[in-house]
C-alpha cells in the first residue's frame, strides 16, 4: 500500500501546486508559458527535449522538475512511479485517452 499512499501523495501535491488548467493537450504549452511559477528555462528545455530527444537530456528534465518542488522522492523513485501510473496501467483499468 505504500506505493498506491506516495503516488496519491504525488497528485495531490501536483494539483495543490498546480494553479494553471488546459482545455486539451493542444493548449498545454501555451498555458505552461504562462505559468508563473516553472523552472528557469523550462519552456526551452523541454522543446528541446521532445525535438531531440537523449537519454541525457530525459535524466536532466527530470532531475530539474524534481529540484523544482522537492517532492520527497528520488529520482529512481520517480521512474518507477511514472512506470506504475503510465505504462503498467493497461493490466488494472482502461488505457489513459492519449493511448486510445
Amino acid at each position: 500500500m505504500e506505493g498506491v499512499d506516495q503516488r496519491l501523495r504525488s497528485r495531490i501535491e501536483f494539483g495543490n501546486n498546480s494553479r494553471n488548467t488546459f482545455p486539451c493537450h493542444k493548449s498545454m504549452m501555451s498555458a505552461v508559458e504562462n505559468a508563473p511559477e516553472k523552472p528557469d528555462r523550462f519552456v526551452e528545455t523541454a522543446l528541446d527535449l521532445l525535438q531531440n530527444p537523449t537519454y541525457e537530456k530525459c535524466t536532466s528534465f527530470a532531475q530539474m522538475m524534481l529540484d523544482f518542488r522537492a517532492p520527497g522522492i528520488t529520482y529512481n523513485q520517480a521512474v518507477s512511479l511514472f512506470v506504475g501510473n503510465n505504462e503498467w496501467n493497461r493490466l488494472e483499468q482502461d488505457p489513459p485517452l492519449s493511448d486510445r
